[in-house]
């Protein structure tokens, strides 16, 4: 029995590291990276949000962005969590109690 364990975790061991090596194919990116950045919450909020990203876009400088669309400019507050599930945005902000 410890004889087939040993085994075991060694064919599990080899499994993931050739999991490793596949999954780090070097893929470049051209050009700067935008990320889209969708809320549906206005006032306070909507101003924390902006300055979250004004303050990535400052650090990060022109090769990662986020462009933000705060107040359901791009999506509607039940449409957050599907919009980022389905790619038409990268990132949402949920506020705790948005009416």
């Amino acid at each position: 029995m410890r004889k087939l364990s040993v085994i075991f975790c060694l064919v599990l061991i080899a499994a993931l590291a050739a999991g490793l090596m596949v999954s780090c194919s070097s893929t470049s990116v051209e050009g700067p990276l935008a990320l889209k950045m969708a809320s549906a919450a206005t006032g306070n909020y909507q101003e924390g949000e902006q300055a979250f990203c004004n303050a990535f876009n400052a650090r990060c400088g022109p090769d990662y962005t986020i462009q933000y669309y705060g107040a359901g400019q791009m999506l509607a507050f039940p449409e957050l969590l599907d919009g980022v599930r389905t790619g038409a945005a990268d990132m949402a902000a949920l506020t705790p109690n948005f009416n």
